[in-house]
């Protein structure tokens, strides 16, 4: 998706749109837009020159603003140009050479749509987006289910929990071969917003392509839906919670499943609010899970009550691995301090910081990193 400089010659997008804005006509200036449009779709459209980026939309408006990863889904704070006498809106940015994002535009601050002129899109926490890569992004070939090679099977199960007073649908992941290795003890990885690791973070697909390649170890997998997210995660009911996951769902899952009982072969895993509880989690039950995977970890809940707890409590023997974007609220904060109050506590702290935003796409693309650092195959 490279904006190419042959169109017109050798002028750029600012050079066209200075030659609109000089034809001498309305009419003419559509044929130049006409004409214009033909070619740059042939080079796809968020058009990409030098590091600029040109999002154009044409149609029947007063106003259209950018929703994205890079203003935090302001929608108001991105507004498109409009060519006078035309239908045509533009907005160009300068974005990092391997920064991928989502985005929508709105139209006359009522309706969110996805961009007309991008048949890219991705699937997200509020359904689909338009999906801008730069040149030098790579798109993740792990998250592809390949029929090629062995498959995990999936078990879905319900688990009634006396502490929150609630039922919580999971999926257990159950590596190949499982049944055949009588004798193994697994690692185990427990996700927070299972149901969406599974759906948009394409998980198995994840474990099955690394295990196949022997990039992990196998290992079960526990996709844990949460029956409301945010007091689950990040308010009243957060402790009940973290309870409830290291003291029934843990059991449960070793009494049925052969699972390692070390807790440096335990993992837990959540995105957002999700690496805020899986935080919470090891804090109180570092005996339980010695792993802890942040995908975007937002610790904001309860005046950074986890940043607080980590920096003002004991040393505790936890092995993280944090990935943050570029693009999100407080990243520098939460990053740096945690990062800062991680390595006094004498925990083990890895860490990647992409450009991109706080998004599925984001979190997908870098399951892979988390489960190759903490399971590597041996």
């Amino acid at each position: 998706m490279v904006f190419s400089t042959t169109i017109f010659g050798q002028s750029n997008f600012d050079q066209f749109i200075k030659k609109v804005k000089l034809a001498k006509s309305n009419r003419d200036k559509e044929k130049i837009i006409n004409n214009f449009l033909l070619e740059a779709k042939d080079s796809g459209i968020p058009l990409i020159e030098n590091g600029m980026v040109y999002f154009i939309y044409r149609g029947k408006a007063n106003k259209v603003n950018l929703a994205s990863d890079i203003n935090s889904w302001n929608d108001s704070s991105i507004v498109f140009n409009k060519i006078a006498g035309t239908n045509f809106f533009y907005y160009s940015m300068e974005l990092n050479k391997k920064a991928r994002i989502d985005y929508k535009l709105i139209i006359d601050n009522e309706k969110w749509i996805l961009d007309p002129e991008n048949p890219n899109t991705i699937k997200g926490g509020f359904g689909a987006n338009s999906e801008l890569a730069m040149p030098e992004y790579i798109q993740p070939k792990e998250i592809i289910y390949n029929k090629q090679i062995p498959h995990g099977k999936i078990i879905n199960k319900k688990i009634n929990s006396k502490i929150t007073d609630k039922k919580y649908n999971i999926s257990i992941y159950l590596p190949p071969n499982y049944s055949e290795m009588k004798m193994t003890k697994y690692p185990t990885i427990y996700f927070q917003d299972g149901a969406e690791y599974i759906k948009l973070g394409s998980t198995v697909n994840v474990l099955d392509n690394l295990i196949h390649k022997k990039m992990i170890q196998p290992a079960i997998a526990v996709f844990v839906t949460p029956t409301n997210r945010n007091v689950e995660y990040a308010f009243e009911g957060r402790n009940k919670y973290a309870q409830f996951f290291a003291t029934e769902l843990v059991p449960y899952i070793e009494e049925n499943f052969r699972t390692s009982f070390k807790p440096e072969e335990r993992i837990v895993i959540g995105d957002s609010y999700g690496a805020n509880i899986s935080a919470l989690i090891c804090y109180y039950y570092p005996k339980v899970f010695g792993n802890c995977g942040l995908h975007s970890a937002a610790f904001q809940p309860n005046s950074f009550e986890v940043i607080n707890l980590y920096k003002n409590g004991e040393n505790i023997d936890v092995n993280f691995y944090a990935v943050w974007g570029t693009c999100e609220k407080l990243v520098d904060k939460m990053m740096n301090e945690f990062l800062a109050i991680a390595n006094d506590k004498k925990c083990t702290i890895e860490y990647k910081k992409y450009p991109e935003g706080h998004s599925w796409g984001l979190w997908r693309a870098t399951t892979d990193e988390m489960l190759k650092y903490f399971i590597p195959y041996e």
